[in-house]
């Protein structure tokens, strides 16, 4: 039997499949009935399709590669069928070409088409290494799950990559992923954590960052400053972190301990302290966004803590400085200079 006999023995109609009797043909007479007549007056016979059908079920992926073998469902014409889909791990059902519910052809493809899961995203935070501040605009990828994902070494103007917190490869997981670059600038050369107190011999300008740009306000001469951190350029020139973004040249500075404080035997030996001008006006901190800058005990004295950049504070007096520098007392006596306060409303001389 040849291939085209079985699929005729397959997908064919019984009638097909009997053999072809003899027929003779008798003469007609006149009181015989027309063909067509004695068709509809004869009793019909119900005709039952018992033809075989076939729903070949296939599972593929977006680029068409099939997940599974197919799946073959076996039946007769005009019978229902009873579908339970296949499930696969990372996927989702996006399309059905193809779909029936019936055994509605001889031979019918349906073709279900998946699509991979989307995975949690990766996030790229490049990160100063000294200063600790973000330095560029996040980096963030997205993927199926499973599919494995690379950031670029991060190239940002005047930094260069130190390390990362972890390999800048990986796979996208069911969890979101955070990943640390950290970069130095170019032309720093050396870091050195510093906790020591620097002596200025002179008006030292401040500046924003090493050999960047100046702070309208200078420190005074003679005047004694916390050192925090040590930058020695690639030039040579070594600079000196005051606190936030206020760095000095080391020109004409000198280390020095900690300015000592005199001990007092009674109150008789207590000196005259300086005398502000009483007044009474609002103000905020007016420094850098997320920094924030040292008050002091007295004009040029001690560091005892930090305020916030546009934390409201209230001034109940003023000073100038032999150097010419406007010190502001906040309340609890706190000491800070004029050039980091805005002032709300033009101060009043209070009675």
């Amino acid at each position: 039997m040849t291939f085209l006999e079985q699929l005729r023995r397959l997908f064919g109609n019984d009638s097909d499949a009997q053999p072809n009797a003899p027929m003779e043909a008798e003469p007609a007479t006149k009181n015989d009935v027309p063909a067509q007549a004695e068709f509809y007056a004869a009793p019909s016979t119900p005709n039952v399709n018992t033809t075989n059908a076939v729903v070949l079920i296939g599972y593929v992926d977006e680029a068409g590669t099939a997940l599974s073998d197919p799946e073959w469902l076996n039946g007769q014409l005009g019978e229902p069928l009873h579908l339970e889909f296949r499930q696969f791990d990372d996927y989702l059902l996006a399309d059905i070409q193809g779909f029936t519910t019936t055994f509605d052809a001889p031979y019918h493809i349906m073709t279900l088409h998946f699509i991979k899961k989307l995975g949690h995203p990766a996030i790229l935070y490049p990160i100063d290494y000294d200063t600790g501040r973000l330095v560029a605009v996040p980096k963030l990828l997205s993927g199926p799950l499973n599919v494995p994902f690379l950031f670029k070494t991060p190239k940002i103007e005047g930094y260069r990559m130190i390390k990362a917190s972890r390999p800048l490869t990986g796979h996208f997981t069911d969890q979101p992923q955070v990943l640390i670059a950290l970069l130095r600038q170019s032309n720093w050369q050396s870091v050195q954590r510093v906790n020591y107190y620097l002596e200025l011999n002179q008006s030292t300008p401040i500046y924003y960052t090493p050999a960047g740009k100046r702070h309208p306000y200078e420190f005074p001469s003679h005047s004694v400053w916390r050192a925090f951190m040590k930058v020695t350029l690639t030039n040579g020139d070594v600079w000196y972190n005051l606190g936030g973004p206020q760095w000095i040249l080391n020109d004409k500075i000198v280390i020095t301990d900690r300015p000592a404080q005199t001990p007092i035997d009674n109150d008789d030996d207590i000196p005259a302290g300086p005398q502000f001008d009483a007044v009474h006006f609002e103000g905020r901190i007016d420094f850098v966004a997320n920094e924030s800058v040292s008050y002091y005990d007295a004009p040029n004295g001690l560091i005892i803590g930090e305020l916030a950049h546009n934390t409201p504070v209230t001034i109940t007096g003023q000073l100038e400085d032999p150097a010419g520098i406007m010190w502001y007392r906040l309340t609890h006596d706190w000491i800070i200079p004029a050039h980091y306060v805005r002032l709300k409303h033009q101060p009043t001389t209070a009675d």
